[in-house]
């Protein structure tokens, strides 16, 4: 079974996958909206 996790949250983006050791990282904010 294959996971991704994503947790969204207020200033930073992390995302996990199945067999990665390190989560990857990005920020967001309040120009980070649905479309982008």
């Amino acid at each position: 079974m294959n996971v991704l996790a994503i947790d969204v949250g207020g200033t930073h983006v992390k995302i996990l996958a199945t067999g990665q050791k390190q989560h990857r990282e990005f920020v967001s904010g309040p120009t980070f909206t649905p479309q982008k």
